[in-house]
């Protein structure tokens, strides 16, 4: 699978009408009236049954639509890899926030002739593996190029962790090879109070879709001195049903309680924690929210120019990305980093 014998574009589309299928299998499911359940969906979609209590039917679908919308866009826009090793060992270990994120980290590697091995929790490999399983069917290179493994890692050549390797030990472990580590804890986006009920409708989807979990989740605000979060606690309660989920609802009292009992000042609205507190970002069902002077801030920004890709690597605070990613660029978003990792092996 090397870039003189094999094209990218077919590839990338061939696979985006795979996972169209898929999608196409989950949608008549739910016009059957089966919403919500997997186990009576056909065997394509059936094994999708989670392990992982996040990783709702809802979830997967949402999670498929936006690796459709990326295999679509593509990753013309990145650079190649000018490495031609081949036949190098790349060990993935992803620790997912929503299905199937780290896919296209892994993809874009395997497109380029790396052999990858993909480490993931034991909830969420099963999902994973149905993925690519539905996908390499008709494409072997994909089967060739990346397999899942249980239990410690083979012989590789680099490793790349993608929100993984948080605590020194494991730090250690990968400091024996070339090593990059993508960190994802959520995005950031500033309104002006003028946003439309479309676009509020779109913030609470950010905010609440994967309860909240995503790598690209929108889990902090820069708001205007004095503004009153109602309308958006309104285009929220589309997804009061998050409550539902015990582990969600379980997070949640537990952040609530802590708010509760430090005194840390917050907004509740049944499901969503919002706070000034910059300490709690990246917490499920918690948004933390800071405030700027419309009167004094020139670079304020509206949303709509704000949800657009930037360079994670070179914001302010590394734990936020300022602005939203565009559904049809997080497929391939890290690529770029990526691309120069293995061109220096």
């Amino acid at each position: 699978m090397s870039s003189q014998n094999f094209n990218d574009d077919l590839f990338l589309e061939a696979l985006s009408i795979e996972t169209g299928k898929l999608i196409g299998i989950f949608t008549e499911n739910e016009k059957n009236g089966l919403k919500g359940d997997f186990t009576e969906i056909n065997d394509q979609a059936g094994c999708f049954k989670p392990d992982n209590p996040w990783f709702t039917p809802g979830n997967v679908l949402s999670s498929l639509e936006s690796i459709r919308a990326g295999l679509i866009a593509g990753f013309k826009k990145y650079q190649t890899i000018s490495n031609a090793g081949y036949q190098k060992t790349i060990a993935f270990v992803i620790n997912p926030g929503a299905p199937f994120e780290g896919f296209g980290e892994i993809l874009y590697a395997a497109i380029h002739g790396f052999i990858c091995i993909v480490k993931l929790p034991a909830d969420s490999r099963k999902a994973f593996g149905c993925l690519l399983t539905h996908l390499g069917k008709d494409e072997n290179q994909l089967s060739q190029r990346i397999k899942l493994i249980e239990g410690s890692l083979p012989p590789f050549d680099a490793i790349i962790g993608i929100n993984a390797f948080e605590n020194k030990t494991a730090a250690a472990y990968i400091s024996r090879k070339p090593n990059l580590v993508l960190s994802m804890k959520g995005c950031t986006v500033t309104l002006t109070g003028n946003e439309s009920e479309t676009e509020l409708f779109s913030l609470a989807s950010d905010i609440c879709r994967y309860f909240g979990r995503s790598f690209y989740s929108l889990k902090s605000l820069r708001v205007p001195e004095g503004y009153r979060f109602n309308d958006l606690f309104a285009a929220m309660e589309q997804f009061n049903s998050n409550s539902n989920n015990h582990r969600y609802f379980n997070h949640y009292e537990y952040h609530k309680s802590i708010f509760l009992i430090n005194g840390i000042q917050h907004l509740d609205n049944g499901f969503i924690l919002l706070t000034p507190d910059p300490d709690q970002t990246g917490k499920t069902a918690v948004v933390t929210y800071s405030c700027y002077d419309d009167h004094t801030e020139s670079g304020s920004v509206c949303n709509e120019d704000n949800r657009k890709p930037v360079d994670a690597y070179n914001s302010p605070d590394p734990v936020l990305i300022n602005g939203m990613i565009q559904e049809d660029h997080r497929l391939f978003y890290n690529s770029a980093a990526i691309s120069g990792f293995l061109s220096g092996l």
